[in-house]
């Protein structure tokens, strides 16, 4: 109730976001920094097993979007050899953690089973320089949202613009100068370069890999690039200081050293075909339950 001297009779609730909240905002993936820990709530290692020694490894990122989907590349979902998809069962999820290592304890790490992956029909890899890279994990079951644990913002009403010079975040377990893949989290920066600049930026023979429904980052001063074991991981911009995904690490122009390509969240295509999946997916968990 309001009283007389315009103050509440009662304590107002606070309504606290549920995604998107870094433990801190400072930036710190070749040539990049590590991380802190829950800087990247969102951050998901995908372990594939390895057919010959049965061991699981981190060979690609992902971003949770909800407290059961993860948001990655379709070429990470793909068998290499057969091109079809993996099986669930051959896949887990690693959230919380800052080691790259499946097998290290970490406090609030946790490891979930996978239901079901899905990636648009129309995905053909290198035949089409690697247009509709996106795909989606739904979980067994749904995680428990912590301070290390939680989604990134999705901007599913389309009303964030993004304009050439964003600076942009990336999160994963890439490999580093020295090729080899980093044993912690890093985190680089990078510049969002809309299609058409991107386009321009690259030289002429390479302008065919920026199809249709990519942007380019482009490292800043760090040198910090995506590499090997980034892929599927996400780019977040912040705005109003939660994190948003705008986009996925497809690929980079190894011709091109400052230039990665991201597949781009906010195509109209990709928003639609997100949101239908995730509706799905949630009608599910609701029938489960």
């Amino acid at each position: 109730t309001c009283l007389a001297n315009g103050d509440w009779s009662h304590r107002l609730f606070y309504c606290a976001p549920d995604c998107g909240i870094s433990s801190t905002l400072t930036p710190l993936i070749s040539h990049g920094d590590p991380s802190n820990l829950g800087q990247f709530p969102w951050l998901a290692a995908i372990f594939f097993k390895n057919e010959t020694n049965h061991q699981w490894e981190q060979q690609c990122g992902g971003t949770l979007i909800s407290p059961h989907i993860i948001l990655t590349a379709a070429h990470c979902l793909l068998n290499e050899v057969t091109g079809s998809l993996r099986e669930p069962e051959d896949i887990k999820i690693g959230l919380g953690k800052y080691y790259r290592d499946y097998y290290k304890e970490e406090n609030y790490s946790v490891v979930a089973d996978v239901r079901e992956i899905v990636v648009p029909r129309f995905y053909s890899g290198r035949a089409s320089f690697f247009a509709l890279d996106i795909g989606l994990i739904d979980l067994k079951t749904s995680i428990q949202v912590t301070a290390y644990i939680m989604p990134a913002c999705v901007d599913w009403q389309a009303t964030i613009t993004i304009n050439t010079g964003t600076i942009g975040y990336v999160a994963g377990w890439g490999a580093t100068e020295t090729d080899v893949s980093s044993e912690v989290v890093l985190t680089t920066n990078l510049t969002y370069l809309d299609n058409g600049e991107c386009i321009r930026s690259v030289r002429n023979a390479f302008q065919k890999l920026v199809t249709h429904d990519k942007f380019c980052g482009k490292s800043m001063e760090n040198g910090g690039q995506v590499a090997p074991g980034d892929s599927g991981g996400g780019l977040t911009i912040v705005e109003k200081g939660l994190h948003f995904v705008f986009g996925v690490v497809s690929t980079k122009i190894a011709q091109e050293t400052a230039i990665s390509l991201f597949t781009d969240l906010s195509n109209v295509e990709h928003r639609s075909w997100l949101e239908e999946q995730k509706n799905r997916f949630e009608r599910l968990h609701i029938e489960l339950s």
